[in-house]
């Protein structure tokens, strides 16, 4: 301890109720983590982008000691992609900007809620073909990716123009 406040090697080395008392004490600065990302009452460093964000940023976790996890909720869900695709390579806001920020199937403008923009996979193969709007991300899995029932759409939307 220091000037009233702990270190961060006292940080380091503190047990869990150790590092729960000095969460009290400190009230504004919590922690280093190994990373060096810093961790404060309101907020913290994402471990992803760098990037200081509020708590209300991250998901919730009982697991860890801040109470929340370690990336922001836009980083986690970069994660949870390229794990669920298997593509290591793959990130979102790169194929969104190959795309110019368009639908690849309407080409309609991509919403800015990332919550309305979908990763359009094959189901049989897992393989990415690109961002998608809610709307066509919708169609597809009405139809079921059945390529005939689309043309049956197509012809019948063709025959009553």
């Amino acid at each position: 301890m220091k000037d009233g406040m702990y270190t961060e090697e006292d940080m380091d080395n503190a047990t869990r109720e150790e590092w729960s008392k000095m969460y009290d004490h400190n009230y504004q600065f919590i922690s280093y983590n190994k990373n060096g990302t810093s961790i404060t009452k309101s907020g913290r460093i994402c471990v992803e982008c760098i990037i200081w964000k509020p708590w209300n940023e991250y998901h919730k976790s009982n697991t860890r000691l801040s109470g929340y996890q370690a990336c922001c909720k836009p980083c986690q869900a970069e994660r949870r992609v390229k794990y669920f695709y298997k593509n290591k390579n793959f990130s979102k806001q790169s194929q969104i900007y190959k795309q110019n920020g368009l639908c690849y199937l309407c080409e309609g403008l991509l919403p800015e809620k990332l919550k309305s923009i979908h990763v359009d996979h094959c189901h049989k193969t897992g393989k990415i073909r690109g961002i998608a709007c809610n709307k066509c991300n919708e169609i597809l899995k009405w139809v079921n990716d059945d390529v005939n029932k689309l043309h049956r759409i197509a012809n019948n939307l063709e025959k009553y123009q």
